[in-house]
């Protein structure tokens, strides 16, 4: 008989190795599949059972939630009616939420919707995932997994600026004067060539990214040209001219030294342990069309053995905190650790 074994991201296949498991009688001795111990074939075994009642166990937690919820408003309204306190039934504000509307008046009856960001002052950030066939199964994991701390980066930074907003608000009302910024301090965020593995990493393990704030990141299927080619939703392509696009590649010597609103900034979506050289460069080149191949200054202020090569996250993450500081020695400090950091005292002197 066939037993079903676990591929990475969830997915199962067929096995022509036999174990007893779905033919045992109570009592009887479980039998493993040959050339499997019996510890590793009870893993499988649980983890099969987990796969088969995990979105049926999804369900029934969240029809728990809904009956708690319930019960909690009708105690809320009983309570209410009684002119009795009910503060201790009222659920805490999702502190991870994004408020982007104050309420004002004496009893909060007016609602005034907190103006967004200025799009034409955000940079693009667009992180290039065409580069499935050049990962092993756990780099894929590894690059999903950053991804997510992109989002979250960006998030955070989309939250930060609603949250100052909302004081703004407050403070003097929906005739206050806003101030002019030059650049966004959140990106528009893309991650384009979802496809293949890191699709069905994302479909099977997180597919929480489908409720993803699209705000703080889009997700596209198609190529990073095609995302490019239709940045600002016109769908005729034509003549393309790729100027305002860098693509950032450690293997070039050419440095960027300033972000610019309007810009946008590509990010190769790569984890290869350095195993593939020039690739993010020679991606950039077959694009043409004027577009820029840029580093960071990395050798200027952190400290790598080896390639100066950073992760996928860690690349969004100082492009953000760039448009927040216009310091690059800053926006290096606050993201990566202290032990990469460089020395330039000594360069400093010279």
């Amino acid at each position: 008989m066939a037993s079903r074994v676990f591929e990475a991201f969830g997915t199962v296949k067929q096995t022509s190795m036999s174990g007893n498991a779905e033919t045992r009688k109570p009592g009887e001795k479980l039998v493993p599949p040959e050339g499997m111990t019996k510890s590793a074939y009870k893993k499988l075994l649980r983890r099969q059972r987990h796969e088969e009642t995990k979105a049926e166990y999804r369900e029934h937690r969240k029809q728990l939630r809904k009956d708690r919820d319930a019960e909690r408003r009708e105690e809320i309204s009983k309570l209410k009616a009684n002119g009795e306190p009910y503060e201790h039934l009222v659920k805490p504000r999702n502190k991870n939420k994004i408020v982007k509307t104050v309420q004002v008046g004496e009893d909060g009856e007016n609602v005034i919707e907190v103006p967004p960001m200025d799009a034409s002052k955000k940079i693009g950030v667009v992180i290039d995932c065409g580069y499935d066939d050049y990962m092993n199964e756990k780099e894929v994991v590894s690059l999903s997994s950053q991804i997510t701390r992109a989002y979250s980066s960006n998030r955070q930074a989309v939250k930060a600026y609603y949250a100052k907003e909302v004081e703004k608000q407050k403070g003097s009302g929906a005739d206050g004067e806003r101030k002019e910024m030059d650049i966004a301090p959140a990106a528009k965020l893309v991650i384009s060539g979802l496809d293949k593995r890191l699709k069905q990493r994302f479909e099977s393990v997180l597919p929480d990214y489908q409720k993803w704030d699209p705000e703080c990141a889009q997700f596209k299927e198609t190529s990073l040209q095609s995302v490019l080619d239709r940045w600002n939703g016109d769908n005729s392509v034509g003549d393309q001219d790729y100027s305002n696009v860098v693509y950032l590649s450690a293997d070039t010597e050419d440095v960027i030294t300033e972000l610019k609103a309007g810009e946008i900034y590509v990010v190769g979506g790569i984890v290869d342990k350095g195993r593939h050289k020039n690739l993010c460069k020679t991606t950039a080149e077959s694009l043409g069309h004027n577009i820029r191949i840029r580093r960071l200054p990395i050798d200027e202020y952190i400290k790598l053995s080896g390639r100066k090569v950073l992760t996928t996250a860690h690349v969004v993450e100082l492009l953000l905190k760039w448009c927040e500081y216009k310091d690059w020695k800053k926006a290096f400090e606050e993201v990566l650790p202290p032990r990469k950091m460089g020395q330039n005292e000594e360069q400093n002197e010279e």
